[in-house]
C-alpha cells in the first residue's frame, strides 16, 4: 500500500495513550496505530451508512426491523449453541 506523510495535531492525553498502546505492542509505531484506527472507524461508518440506506430503501418499519433482528439473533444463538455442543468433550462410557 502506498503511504503519504502528513502532519497532525493531537491532544496530549490522546498522544500519551497512543504511545502507550505502541509500547504495549498494539502496533509497530504511531503511524500504523493511527492508520489502523482510521481504517476501522471508516469501515464502521461505511457499514452504518449501508444499513441506513437499506432501511430507507426497504420501507420497513422499526417493528419489522426489530422482528428481523430478533430472528437473526435467535438463529445465530442456535448455531452458536450447536457449535459449542459439537466441541464439548464426550464422556467415556
Amino acid at each position: 500500500m502506498t503511504t503519504k506523510k502528513i502532519a497532525i495535531s493531537l491532544p496530549e492525553a490522546i498522544l500519551a495513550r497512543a504511545k502507550a498502546a505502541v509500547k504495549n505492542g498494539k502496533a509497530d509505531n504511531l503511524s500504523r496505530l493511527i492508520a489502523k484506527s482510521l481504517d476501522e472507524t471508516t469501515a464502521r461508518e461505511s457499514f452504518a451508512e449501508m444499513i441506513s440506506a437499506f432501511r430507507r430503501e426497504s420501507g420497513l418499519t422499526e417493528p419489522e426491523i426489530a422482528k428481523g433482528r430478533a430472528r437473526a439473533k435467535a438463529a445465530f444463538d442456535r448455531w452458536d449453541k450447536e457449535k459449542k455442543n459439537e466441541k464439548a468433550p464426550r464422556k467415556a462410557g
